[in-house]
């Protein structure tokens, strides 16, 4: 028996050494615990039950109605002087659909209708209104104007509508001593032949010469018919009638759909069909239509570049 117990004693010096191994390994490191153990801190477990402390976690979305109120960030994204602009806006509506003369020191010259003189192509040829008062052309929708706070609505034949501030206002053509260029070409024609036969009766040269031509293939003009045709823009205006020329959807110079006889512009040789390109080998468009007038009276030399039958012409002046 006493053989037996010694044979396997070193199995229970093995369960013994396992014990104390045990033990000591869990004193060691319940010492080794408080050594590094860092309690909690009491101040901030206090603050951590504060009841305000734990109001402020739940407020309701009314205690931030100041700052929606107050749009730090400008959510509406509202550019400066927008709201000037918006009540401006609302004050030039007119108070009256009835438009009334206008009082503004504005004399109407002449009209360019497009279909119903609302198109934007609709240009009307306004002098005085601005400091120069010289015949300025103006456009439906365009940035100048004849007055601050006019806007332009309508371009009729002989009257031109506009929103002068709250004012819906209009100007019309004065008397006119000619015939209107908005009338049909045959009514021009017709009606200048029976004005003449009320007076004295003009000379069949008067109606239809044309200046001819000197040595050099330039057509002289006298200085003193050119001022007189000047100061007289209202007939003048009446005279002939011209209008944008397209080709190919593009605007391409303009075209004279009628000429008085007897007038400037048929003893300058222009005739009814030609489409005129350019003046002084500058592009012509419906802006600078009636500039060709205004470059006589201070020209010299004038070359007017046109299409006549489908053919190239030049057509040169020399004012004396």
């Amino acid at each position: 028996m006493l053989s037996l117990v010694r044979k396997y004693l070193w199995i229970i010096h093995l369960f013994a050494i396992a014990i104390c191994t045990y033990f000591f390994a869990q004193t060691a490191s319940n010492y080794i615990s408080t050594i590094f153990y860092v309690g909690s801190d009491p101040e901030v477990k206090e603050t951590a039950v504060k009841p305000g402390e734990v109001k402020r976690q739940v407020s309701s979305l009314e205690s931030y109605v100041i700052i929606a109120e107050r749009d730090i960030f400008n959510s509406e994204a509202m550019l400066p002087g927008a709201e000037l602009e918006e009540a401006e806006e609302v004050e030039e509506e007119p108070t009256s659909t009835t438009a009334v003369k206008t009082s503004l020191p504005i004399k109407l010259l002449g009209t360019l209708v497009v279909g119903e003189g609302k198109d934007r192509r609709s240009s009307a040829t306004v002098e005085g209104g601005q400091p120069n008062s010289k015949a300025t052309v103006y456009f439906i929708d365009g940035d100048e104007t004849f007055g601050p706070g006019v806007k332009i609505v309508q371009i009729m034949p002989r009257r031109v509508e506009f929103v002068n501030g709250k004012r819906f206002e209009f100007v019309e053509m004065g008397g006119m001593e000619g015939l209107s260029i908005f009338r049909p070409p045959e009514e021009v024609h017709q009606g200048a032949a029976g004005k003449s036969s009320e007076g004295s009766p003009p000379s069949k040269g008067d109606e239809t010469a044309e200046i001819a031509p000197d040595a050099e293939g330039k057509v002289a003009i006298d200085q003193r018919e050119v001022d007189e045709a000047l100061t007289n823009l209202d007939k003048l205006y009446t005279e002939i009638r011209i209008v944008p020329n397209f080709k190919d959807g593009k605007a391409a110079g303009m075209k004279v759909l009628s000429v008085k006889p007897g007038s400037i512009f048929s003893k300058l040789g222009l005739r009814r069909g030609d489409v005129l390109e350019r003046i002084n080998g500058l592009e012509l468009d419906i802006k600078s239509g009636m500039e060709l007038f205004a470059q006589l009276k201070s020209a010299k030399n004038l070359t007017v570049d046109l299409q006549r039958q489908g053919q190239n012409k030049s057509l040169e002046y020399e004012i004396r």
